[in-house]
């Protein structure tokens, strides 16, 4: 088959295709590249340009296995304190119940997205994964609260968990952003939660900090001192630390303090401090 000669021949010449050349394809990969794309709200914020946050929450069997059976048996000493770590076995009886629970909480992390942003601004890529177009970086913040929120109403032990089977990738980018590198930094993603700013830094936490990191957020930040900050940071980071520690301008330093009062404690390292304070502009 001959792509886009034999595709236009099933609707005339009045049918409009982006193209580079011609491709000569066999039946199977041609009728792939026939079916239109489902991503069709993508497409229309691309056309206009548009910012998105792209969302995934990924679940791992493995991890959740060891999760409910720790689960399972603390449970278990509570009705007998002499039980023993072989009766926790988890059955596929267990496992299946909480996939009829996840697949419940990821039609309602659907539900809740579009309330948020409207059904106009969300498209479903996957089960799983989500993309919201943004009208600016603070509409991560509102994700990320939505996110913490229905997970805490949904699974409140399971997140208790150090090893926790369920990771939360969310990534701010510019919509014409190659969609393979946000999908390579999913599957490459170590922390609970990850958080990219595409281009300008990424913070990688876990659950139990979110709420820090979203009451951290409502400081008064002086937003000079964030925006000198910033500015300094496309330079030199280095610079930017510097600039971060110095006591000179006063009010520039109670901003930084106050955000090392909040961050540090956390675990945020200067790198992910920089990139929160990249969010907090807007």
């Amino acid at each position: 088959m001959t792509w886009p000669e034999d595709y236009l021949s099933q609707f005339g010449s009045n049918e409009d295709i982006e193209t580079q050349g011609t491709d000569h394809l066999c039946e199977n990969c041609f009728s792939i590249r026939s079916k239109p794309s489902r991503l069709r709200k993508l497409k229309h914020w691309t056309d206009y340009g548009a910012d998105v946050i792209w969302l995934r929450v990924v679940l791992d069997y493995k991890k959740l296995t060891s999760a409910l059976e720790q689960l399972y048996f603390e449970y278990l000493q509570k009705l007998n304190p002499k039980a023993s770590r072989d009766e926790a076995q988890v059955r596929f009886s267990l496992v299946y119940e909480f996939q009829q629970d996840y697949n419940y909480f990821l039609n309602a992390l659907k539900g809740k997205l579009i309330n948020v942003f409207s059904s106009d601004n969300v498209e479903t890529l996957l089960r799983d994964m989500f993309c919201i177009k943004a009208e600016s970086k603070a509409d991560l913040f509102a994700v990320l609260e939505l996110l913490n929120n229905l997970l805490k109403l949904s699974f409140p032990e399971l997140l208790k968990k150090l090893d926790n089977p369920m990771k939360a990738s969310l990534s701010f980018c510019y919509s014409k952003h190659p969609f393979f590198e946000i999908w390579r930094e999913i599957k490459e993603q170590t922390s609970d939660v990850q958080i990219n700013l595409v281009g300008k830094g990424s913070i990688k936490t876990t659950y139990k900090y979110i709420d820090d990191m979203l009451l951290a957020k409502t400081e008064n930040y002086r937003k000079s001192a964030l925006y000198n900050l910033a500015e300094i940071a496309k330079i030199s980071e280095k610079l930017a630390e510097i600039k971060f520690n110095d006591r000179s301008e006063k009010n520039d330093f109670y901003s930084y303090e106050a955000l090392k009062r909040h961050l540090l404690p956390i675990g945020m390292d200067f790198r992910s401090i920089l990139t929160f304070v990249k969010l907090l502009e807007g």
